[in-house]
């Protein structure tokens, strides 16, 4: 007579045909997205392709998941009106890609996906991180329904502070929110840091949505960037154990980052801290800002703020100073509501999404 499977058996076997080969990362812009994703792709079986928006493209062009499409020269022109993936897309081999168009079989959106995201042979485990994938996480989860989702969150006032110190290097622009006694400069920025802090609320808003009708709680981990940069091994031990391999020092090896594939793009200017030890001090990166500019983005961000954890500062202003914020703001309202509507509005290619308020 057989004896029976025990219940541990069983779960370890539930386990095993439960291990997750892919990984999908996002969260908005300036969210620690780039530096999380270069370490966990440092694992020797880990390979992560950064920000090819693939999926976002795909969609973008009207293809759905179900839907058979033959690769030419005009579906990728119709991929790249989305600008990163244009991007990834100019960096295939030309060789690659003339193979691809000779191939006059209609291939399913899944096998054109794995088709124009190449991964090394015997790799065990790939993914990507684009920041749009959490308002695809409908079709992802249809392709993928084992894979393991990383959603990155960040304090909105050091995130805001993190988008306009990069523009300020792109443009060569130094030194220019050290100095806090120049209260008529962030007043001048009220509108923008104001249009910025409704994007990343309603981002958030947006993607939480997705993730509760499209994503198992077992597949997610919501990864706050302030308690990865302070607790870097321990965070990543995690997603290791999530997809069933063991954690490996290569990912807290810095000199390794030295090789990271954002360092040969444009954007390398923007994410020179990858090749450094994670600086804990970026926690509170936002205390460089004036008070004011803490007040307006907690003005529209604190309730998505306390949601993450994220506490609530309220700094105190003097009365003429809180007088013309709220003149401010009040004069372009609508125009902040446009930017934070318009921000988002191209990401609403599944009619779900166009109808959330």
């Amino acid at each position: 007579m057989d004896c029976p499977v025990s219940w541990q058996v069983m779960r370890a076997q539930w386990s095993i045909i439960q291990v997750m080969k892919q990984i999908f990362l996002f969260g908005f812009p300036r969210s620690g997205t780039t530096l999380i994703r270069s370490r966990i792709s440092q694992h020797p079986d880990i390979y992560l392709v950064n920000e090819p928006e693939l999926i976002f493209g795909l969609r973008n062009a009207g293809y759905k998941t179900n839907d058979q499409i033959k690769i030419t020269g005009e579906v990728l022109q119709q991929l790249g009106k989305i600008g990163h993936c244009k991007n990834h897309l100019n960096k295939l081999d030309g060789k690659y890609v003339e193979k691809l168009f000779q191939n006059d079989e209609r291939l399913s959106l899944k096998n054109v996906y794995e088709k124009l995201l190449p991964k090394p042979q015997k790799v065990k485990i790939w993914g990507e991180k684009s920041l749009n994938n959490g308002f695809f996480l409908k079709e992802l989860s249809q392709l993928y329904p084992d894979s393991l989702f990383i959603k990155i969150i960040r304090d909105p006032r050091s995130c805001i502070l993190s988008k306009f110190k990069k523009k300020r290097i792109r443009n060569k622009l130094n030194n220019y929110y050290h100095n806090k006694s120049r209260k008529d400069y962030w007043i001048k920025n009220t509108k923008n840091f104001a249009r910025h802090a409704a994007s990343w609320s309603a981002w958030y808003q947006i993607t939480d949505l997705e993730v509760s009708k499209y994503i198992e709680p077992n597949n997610l981990i919501n990864l706050r960037y302030e308690d990865f940069i302070n607790q870097p091994k321990i965070y990543l031990n995690t997603i290791c154990n999530k997809l069933g391999i063991s954690f490996d020092e290569k990912m807290i090896d810095y000199d390794k980052s030295q090789q990271d594939q954002v360092l040969l793009s444009k954007a390398a200017y923007a994410h020179q801290n990858i090749t450094k030890k994670i600086d804990r001090t970026k926690t509170y990166s936002y205390k460089e800002m004036a008070p004011s500019m803490v007040w307006v983005v907690e003005k529209f961000a604190s309730q998505q703020m306390r949601k993450y954890g994220y506490g609530i500062e309220n700094p105190n202003l003097s009365a003429i100073e809180s007088f013309l914020l709220r003149i401010l703001l009040k004069k372009n309202a609508k125009n902040i509501e446009t930017y934070a509507k318009n921000k988002l509005q191209g990401r609403f290619v599944d009619s779900d999404l166009m109808q959330f308020n």
